[in-house]
C-alpha cells in the first residue's frame, strides 16, 4: 500500500531547490554572456517553481492521507450538493439512496481520484486558493499551518505564482500582475521588492544581487522557498 509523508514531501523538496541552486552557481561560471546567465535564472527559477508545485500537491495528499475525516466530509457535501441542483436525482437521492459514507482511512490513490478524477495533480493559482483548499480538507492541526503564515510568507509565495506565470505565458497582463506583487512592501523582509522601476527581463532581475546583499535574487528565492517549506 502506498502511504504519503509529510516529512518526505518537505525532505524532497528541500533536496530539489538545493540543487538547483548549486546548478544555477556552476552554471554562472560555466557560461560567459549576460544573456545566457538570465535564461539560466530563468530556467532555473521554473523549474524551482514546477517543484514547488509538486511538493503542496504531495503535501495534501501527506496530510489528508494522514487523517481523512474532513475530506472525506468535503467530498460528500460536494457529492450531495451536485446531486441536489437536479430535481429528478434529488428526488432518487431522497427516497431510495442512503447516505454516503466513505471509509475512515482513505487510500492514497483514492485521495487522488477524489480530489481530481481527471489525475492531474492538486494545483493553485495564489495562497488565497492553497488556504481555502487547506480549511476545506485538511484537520485543524494541519490546516493551521497554512493559516498561520505571515503576510510576507504570503506574498512570497504569491510572487512565484506570477513570475512562474509570466515566464511561461509572457502575456501583458501577466507581466502586469508580476511586476505588482514584486513591488509588495512584504517582500521587503526577504530583499526581494523591485524597485520602482518596473522590468519585463525577468532572468536580468532574478541574476542580480540587491544592494547591501550577498546573494542573488534567485538564490534568495530559493532559499526563502524552502524555509516556507519546512513550515507547511
Amino acid at each position: 500500500m502506498r502511504k504519503a509523508s509529510p516529512e518526505l514531501a518537505r525532505e524532497n523538496f528541500s533536496n530539489v531547490i538545493k540543487h538547483i541552486d548549486q546548478f544555477f552557481i556552476a552554471g554562472l561560471t560555466a557560461f560567459d554572456s549576460d544573456s545566457q546567465h538570465s535564461t539560466l535564472a530563468e530556467q532555473s527559477f521554473l523549474s524551482a517553481a514546477v517543484a514547488w508545485e509538486g511538493f503542496l500537491n504531495d503535501l495534501f495528499l501527506a496530510y489528508i492521507n494522514r487523517d481523512s475525516s474532513v475530506f472525506s466530509r468535503s467530498v460528500i457535501a460536494r457529492a450531495v450538493d451536485h446531486l441536489g441542483r437536479d430535481r429528478v436525482a434529488k428526488s432518487l437521492y431522497g427516497k431510495f439512496v442512503s447516505k454516503p459514507e466513505l471509509p475512515k482511512h482513505l487510500k492514497l490513490e483514492e485521495i487522488e481520484a477524489l480530489a481530481d478524477s481527471r489525475g492531474v495533480n492538486i494545483t493553485f493559482a495564489n495562497y488565497a486558493e492553497i488556504e481555502k483548499k487547506a480549511k476545506a480538507w485538511l484537520t485543524k492541526v494541519h490546516c493551521d499551518r497554512f493559516v498561520n503564515l505571515s503576510q510576507h510568507e504570503r506574498k512570497l509565495i504569491e510572487a512565484v505564482f506570477a513570475i512562474r506565470n509570466h515566464l511561461a505565458h509572457n502575456s501583458e497582463s501577466s507581466k502586469k500582475t508580476m511586476n505588482e506583487i514584486t513591488f509588495s512592501r512584504e517582500l521587503e523582509f526577504f530583499g526581494l521588492r523591485r524597485t520602482d522601476s518596473k522590468f519585463h527581463n525577468v532572468g536580468a532581475w532574478l541574476k542580480a544581487t540587491p544592494i547591501g546583499l550577498r546573494s542573488k535574487r534567485l538564490t534568495l528565492f530559493l532559499g526563502s522557498l524552502n524555509v516556507i517549506a519546512g513550515k507547511l
